[in-house]
């Protein structure tokens, strides 16, 4: 129950957060619980349903539009356009493109945290929990220097804001309503350097002791990946593809899907916009960048664990489904008997000192009436 429990309320966790039920339930299964009992889709089912529409109802009354129905976090709306066989190319590569950049955050993530406790042993004169105030103490201070206003341009904008931006149709010139993204005159320059420092700052944070949120972060980078990818497709072919906006929503999914391992961020993308026209784009895209990092690296969650030496059941390769038990069984221990004489006394106990050398507590011997019974 308690395993039930902690799965439903990830699921509803997430599904209340975006207003995503359907999101929530599969986010669970595929990172939470890697061995995933069937009946625990009844609690995680219920909870989530419950938390995503309560979201939705109190979402729709902050907006003042109790009549719009079960209002989505982000409403994009896009107008209305034929995709081409040269949409699907780019989106296929966009991708790809997703594959790479969301393994090389996992390695990066891994060398952090591995950094942080080679520096927690190599200074033991200083307490680990001095040093732990120290780590979190200056990722604070760089956090809130990088994101002051002025400081770099836009990268203090809020996760939710950049995202709503990053998704729309507008231009990011500052036109049309929209924010002006331009660093040094160029649009490309301004969405690289946000992508960068953004990153680098995700991945430094996500090393604190403390827990955090990483998904939106991760669909805000994945954004500004495929709203580059746009706007230089958009540029190449002027009036021939999907607007750039179209291509941040694809790429919102891909790249957390590439670092979490997980596909269901394409339907908690679609949910958080509603823009339900464009699943086929964002499932291809996402399935495509979920398999090349799978190849590549372990998720981050994995990785994650897996450098803070925390349990857990790892995936067996497909050659070990066929080892046998008697592989990996401690062969029969020896044991004293009436009979057995001073000399077999003590080599019995030697052989068990050796074996629990690292844990005497459990230091025990079988005793036997006989060696025949």
């Amino acid at each position: 129950m308690r395993e039930h429990i902690f799965t439903a309320a990830t699921s509803v966790a997430v599904a209340a957060t975006f207003g995503a039920p359907m999101g929530g339930i599969m986010f669970t299964v595929e990172v939470v619980s890697t061995y995933y009992p069937t009946r625990a889709y009844w609690f995680s089912s219920i909870a989530s349903a419950f938390g995503g529409i309560l979201f939705r109802i109190l979402w729709s009354m902050y907006l003042q539009r109790p009549t719009s129905g079960l209002a989505p976090l982000y409403s994009i709306t896009y107008p209305t356009q034929t995709m081409t066989w040269l949409d699907v190319g780019f989106i296929v590569l966009l991708g790809i493109l997703c594959g790479p950049l969301g393994v090389f955050f996992s390695y990066v993530s891994a060398r952090v945290i591995h950094l942080r406790k080679f520096s927690i042993q190599k200074f033991r004169k200083v307490s680990p929990a001095v040093q732990t105030y120290v780590w979190v103490a200056f990722g604070c201070l760089l956090t809130g220097t990088l994101t002051f206003p002025g400081i770099v341009p836009y990268l203090g904008i809020r996760t939710g804001k950049a995202l709503e931006q990053l998704l729309s149709d507008f231009p990011l010139d500052g036109t049309q309503g929209g924010l002006d993204w331009r660093v040094f005159g160029s649009v490309y320059v301004g969405l690289g350097m946000f992508y960068l420092l953004r990153m680098f700052l995700q991945i430094y944070c996500s090393s604190f002791p403390v827990p955090l949120g990483s998904y939106a972060p991760l669909a805000v980078l994945g954004a500004v990946v495929g709203r580059a990818v746009g706007e230089v497709v958009n540029s190449l072919f002027p009036g021939d593809v999907l607007i750039p906006g179209v291509y941040a929503l694809v790429g919102a999914a891909a790249l957390p899907g590439s670092i979490t391992h997980a596909i269901s961020t394409s339907i908690i993308v679609l949910e958080i916009t509603g823009a339900s026209t464009s699943i086929v784009l964002v499932f291809a895209a996402t399935v495509l960048a979920y398999y090349i990092s799978k190849i590549w690296y372990p998720s981050v969650y994995d990785m994650a664990i897996k450098h803070t030496t925390l349990p857990y059941l790892p995936d067996l390769k497909a050659r070990r489904y066929r080892i046998k038990a008697k592989h990996i069984m401690v062969p029969a221990p020896s044991f004293i008997c009436k009979n057995s004489s001073l000399r077999e006394i003590r080599d019995v106990l030697s052989d068990f000192h050796a074996m629990y050398k690292d844990n005497p507590r459990h230091f025990e011997v079988p005793l036997c009436i006989s060696k025949t019974r």
